[in-house]
């Protein structure tokens, strides 16, 4: 991934920023990300039509795939935001390995994941599954960016019915005054309301998987530190061109005294030629005062409706509805009591899988003890195994330091102490935990002197590793005389103990 790529601005963002991200992105990319939605649905659509004789139960299978149709939109944003816009041709050869993707999963315990939009990532670009996919879940959903999700479906499914309601009453606006029709045929047209139910979410799809998306990118923005990164290279490559200027610097004299440069410009001259007037000045002042760094503007609507609502009735021009044998009120009292099963319903399921582990202990007895995961074999891509140390570890970093191998020996004191927590303190990371996830854990494990030593080598590693500072060479000294004697002396420890 080349981040200097990207298509919006790289710097962390708090969760509802992140989610009007997305928002922004649905806008620029609405006509690719809604015609991948229609190609890609529209099949199953007939299909469903065609299988089941009543529109309505059609309408529910077909809204039950409804997470298989938004995976070509997640794929397409994947790389438009890196400036690889990939074709539709290219998208739609890629759906149906991207729908085969952990299938059963998505279609059954996942279907009601109310952060869907939010988690699809983790499985559909990590890769990840399992206990993995689990815990890469819990680092993400910090931060209030999970709750986000949340309102983020809860929103879209809302405006998704509104959408549908405003179809329906879009055409019966545009209907001549001469037709005669009554309520009891419009709720009984079940085909009017599939097709205007997919329409919908035809046109909310976009927004509903960018949302998402935008939340899952800020949080790897924030965890990974891609911003800090790109601060880094961009600092190094600044680094490169101050050296190639000074070396022009030095060698422009040479140069002009070898052909016989004279200075006819005086220095009057030269001091008017780079004088600035109060105009610029004050034209350049204005034009930083209009940018976007100092001017902020937010509009805020808010309905003026509030008096036509306190109109006394007898003020009022509009007719008393007269209602073709509907009842208003019987129709929502059957709506919320439909609203009011699901809700049971729901309640239920959520304590059967609460308490699902006494459940499963008084139906079929004791569980067996949980299996502890094996140990990781690498972390950050450093290998920590024990069999690939040296014996003396710091002795071993000393010698790769004098030898001008200052990134190897920071290396290596890092994957050892790494590897002596893992092995014998029980530490629980995994290939994919960052710096900052390795040091928070160790806080945790209460091990006098080690958090303290930790501590400083993870900030050495990180300076070394992301802005090729290497420590001084004293503070090396005792990072590799240290070593020894925090782990060493720690295992010493345990091991006379246990005798």
């Amino acid at each position: 991934m080349n981040y200097a790529n990207l298509a919006f601005r790289l710097r962390p963002r708090s969760a509802y920023e992140a989610a009007d991200l997305g928002m922004q992105m649905a806008r620029r990319w609405w006509w690719p990300l809604a015609s991948l939605w229609l190609l890609a649905a529209l099949p199953f659509f007939v299909v469903c039509l065609l299988l089941f004789d009543t529109a309505s139960i059609a309408l529910v299978v077909f809204w039950w795939g409804k997470p298989l149709y938004e995976r070509p939109l997640l794929y397409y944003l994947s790389r438009a935001v890196f400036s690889e816009n990939p074709s539709r041709r290219e998208t739609l050869k890629m759906t149906p390995r991207l729908m085969a993707r952990q299938l059963i999963q998505t279609l059954t315990i996942r279907r009601f994941s109310p952060s869907r939009s939010f988690d699809t990532p983790v499985a559909m670009l990590e890769g990840l599954k399992g206990a993995e996919r689990s815990r890469r879940l819990a680092v993400l959903h910090r931060d209030k960016a999970g709750s986000v999700a949340f309102w983020l479906t809860v929103i879209g499914a809302h405006v998704e019915l509104c959408i549908a309601l405003s179809i329906v009453t879009l055409g019966i606006a545009i209907l001549p005054e001469s037709y005669q029709w009554e309520w009891e045929t419009l709720f009984a047209a079940n085909y009017l309301q599939a097709v205007c139910s997919f329409i919908a979410m035809a046109m909310m799809a976009p927004f509903f998987v960018a949302g998402g998306f935008g939340l899952y990118l800020n949080r790897r923005v924030i965890l990974e530190g891609w911003d800090l990164e790109l601060v880094f290279r961009d600092m190094q490559a600044k680094a490169a061109n101050a050296g190639q200027v000074l070396v022009v610097a030095l060698l422009a004299p040479l140069i002009l005294c070898g052909i016989g440069y004279s200075p006819d410009l005086s220095a009057q001259e030269t001091l008017n030629s780079e004088l600035v007037t109060p105009a610029v000045t004050k034209e350049q002042i204005q034009e930083i005062l209009n940018s976007e760094d100092f001017r902020r503007i937010e509009t805020h609507r808010i309905p003026k409706f509030w008096d036509d609502l306190t109109k006394s009735e007898e003020d009022s021009d509009v007719p008393d509805i007269d209602p073709w044998g509907f009842s208003l009120g019987e129709n929502l009292a059957l709506i919320f009591q439909w609203l009011a099963w699901i809700a049971v319903t729901l309640m239920v399921l959520y304590l059967v899988y609460r308490y699902r582990d006494r459940l499963l202990a008084l139906s079929i007895g004791p569980r067996k003890p949980k299996v502890s995961p094996p140990a990781p074999s690498h972390v950050l891509n450093l290998d920590i195994r024990e069999i690939s140390l040296p014996d003396d570890i710091g002795l071993a970093a000393q010698q790769l330091w004098q030898q001008g191998k200052q990134r190897e020996a920071l290396a290596l004191l890092y994957r050892a102490s790494l590897s002596r927590l893992v092995h014998r303190h029980k530490l629980l990371v995994n290939k994919g935990s960052t710096e900052g996830d390795c040091l928070r854990r160790v806080k945790k494990l209460r091990v006098e002197n080690v958090y303290d030593y930790f501590k400083r080598l993870t900030s050495a590693w990180q300076a070394m590793a992301y802005a090729h500072l290497p420590p001084a060479e004293t503070e090396f000294g005792k990072l590799s005389q240290t070593w020894p004697v925090v782990f060493d002396t720690e295992d010493q420890a345990q091991e006379t103990g246990g005798e």
